[in-house]
């Protein structure tokens, strides 16, 4: 239980502290990220 008990709290705390932080790093990939791009494929050929 005492074992249990020590991870909760540590997830929790790792949680509130890392967490919008890494929100907000994700939203800025989001936002820089082109995926509105159209994709194009060049033949062997080309």
């Amino acid at each position: 239980m005492g074992w249990n008990l020590g991870r909760a709290l540590c997830t929790v705390v790792l949680t509130l502290l890392l967490g919008p932080a890494l929100l907000r790093a994700l939203r800025r990939a989001t936002r820089r990220a082109a995926f509105e791009t159209a994709v194009t494929f060049d033949g062997p050929g080309a």
